[in-house]
């Protein structure tokens, strides 16, 4: 069997940082709406199942708020931190 060259490695005596951070620019750091107003109406007596609501203009059918966002009976997911106008139906 024919014998292969030793290959090099140096060695690596350092710590490696090989994180990048992203930034955006086209997005709002806050929305217009308050979380309390969303949640007010998720754990009010009129919220049993779903819920009807106008949200920037469009009329949807909430069912839950689950972290950061909502989910509506289309199995549409909606960032609450992109909600400019809300109001219920």
């Amino acid at each position: 069997m024919n014998k292969l060259p030793k290959v090099f490695a140096n060695p690596i005596n350092k710590d490696i940082i090989n994180e990048q951070k992203l930034y955006r620019s086209d997005r709002k750091n806050s929305s217009t709406v308050s979380i309390n107003e969303i949640d007010n109406l998720l754990n009010s007596n009129r919220h049993i199942y779903r819920s009807k609501v106008k949200i920037n203009g469009e009329v949807k059918v909430i069912i839950k708020r689950v972290g950061d966002y909502l989910l509506a009976i289309d199995n549409e997911k909606i960032n609450i931190h992109d909600i400019n106008s809300f109001e219920t139906i």
